[in-house]
């Protein structure tokens, strides 16, 4: 819709975001110490062979101000690659299985689980059980609202879900500034300083 929307009076661009980590409500990073609160941290569903791409959320919203500029002055000459009217990924240009980020992230906020601990869980039942769900769901809201665990979101777990930011490298200049470690660290540190402080407000 967006894509289709773009005229020469009202240029537009799509910027599809992967999952985000670092800073902010809502990211993988706030998620992940919620479920390593909840002790879920102890079970893996998959086999961790497929590979995700995530990005640092100060990039992402780099990108967006990229685009922005490319829209207001690319294309002012004939050679100028084509923006307007264009999609283009957003990654931090590095691939690695779901599990191990979730990891990294859990570690870092002081988790030391060693990998014998964890149970493995296969995807069928998991996605049997999502459809009961769903369907209750559907059926008691009257589709209104949707469970948290869902089909949908379990299958990425078997594909994974990495693609190449080369277009956004070629034609808005984008580069991620900051790595996932380092991003996983700030993440961490301001999830950590957000509890902290929610226990003092109590």
């Amino acid at each position: 819709m967006v894509l289709e929307a773009n005229r020469e009076f009202l240029r537009t661009v799509s910027l599809r975001i992967t999952g985000l980590y670092g800073e902010g409500k809502d990211s993988i990073t706030e998620i992940q110490l919620q479920r390593l609160r909840r002790g879920e941290h102890k079970f893996q569903i998959e086999d961790n062979s497929a590979l995700w791409a995530f990005v640092y959320i100060e990039d992402a919203a780099r990108a967006h101000v990229l685009a922005s500029k490319a829209l207001l002055h690319g294309g002012q000459a004939q050679t100028d690659p084509k923006v307007d009217g264009e999609a283009f990924f957003i990654t931090d240009g590095t691939a690695e299985p779901f599990w191990d980020i979730c990891r990294s992230i859990w570690k870092e906020a002081g988790d030391d689980t060693p990998l014998e601990k964890v149970t493995i869980i296969t995807l069928l039942p998991m996605l049997i059980f999502a459809a009961i769900g769903e369907w209750l769901f559907w059926a008691f809201t009257f589709g209104k609202r949707e469970p948290e665990l869902r089909r949908h979101d379990l299958e990425y777990l078997r594909t994974g879900c990495f693609v190449s930011i080369q277009k956004a490298r070629e034609r808005l200049g984008f580069e991620p500034l900051v790595d996932r470690p380092e991003g996983i660290r700030r993440g961490v540190k301001w999830a950590l300083g957000q509890e902290s402080k929610a226990k003092k407000d109590t």
